[in-house]
């Protein structure tokens, strides 16, 4: 009976050293295929910001929360690290109708960047005291595709940002001539 056992143990202590070296090499075989295997490599995140805004030859460098603006304005920027085939994009926003009004063209974005001819709002007096919201829009590829057409064809805005657009930064502004 006595022997019965320590064969028994035997193969349980045989069994779980086997186990272990073998849990031990493929651990070492794992760790040695994940080090031969490249690594992806991290791209910094891109950054937008409207810097300031231009009206009748004054600019505006530091914007104030909801500062007065007239119809007609230039948006002035500083981007880096933008993944390869996206675009910025100014997107105008009033918030009474909660409609996205693309500007007619991407903005050319280099690290500075400027769009002139931003319009807030309709032409006179509609829309005067009215808050808008101006959004720098990062967008891929098929995204700019459709903001091109609201831009271009449709001037009632569109509901909502595409897929594969998104806001990297707003400014908050009141028409106020």
């Amino acid at each position: 009976m006595k022997k019965k056992v320590e064969q028994s143990e035997r193969k349980w202590t045989y069994f779980f050293w086997g186990l272990g070296v073998g849990l031990s090499v493929a651990a070492i075989v794992i760790g040695f295929m994940q080090w031969l295997m490249p690594q992806p490599i991290a791209l910094p995140a891109p950054t937008v910001k409207i810097t300031a805004l231009r009206f009748n030859s004054i600019e505006v460098a530091h914007l104030l929360p909801e500062a007065g603006v007239p119809y007609e304005i230039t948006v002035i920027g500083q981007s880096q690290n933008l993944p390869n085939k996206s675009h910025l994009w100014i997107c105008v926003f009033p918030t009474d109708t909660g409609r996205y009004y693309p500007q007619r063209e991407p903005v050319q974005a280099d690290a500075n960047w400027e769009l002139k001819s931003v319009y807030i709002g309709r032409v006179g007096s509609l829309d005067l005291g009215k808050r808008f919201i101006i959004c720098a829009v990062l967008a891929d590829e098929e995204a700019t595709s459709i903001l091109s057409r609201y831009a271009e064809l449709i001037p009632s805005g569109i509901e909502s940002l595409p897929s594969g657009a998104a806001i990297h930064h707003q400014v908050a502004v009141i028409r106020d001539r």
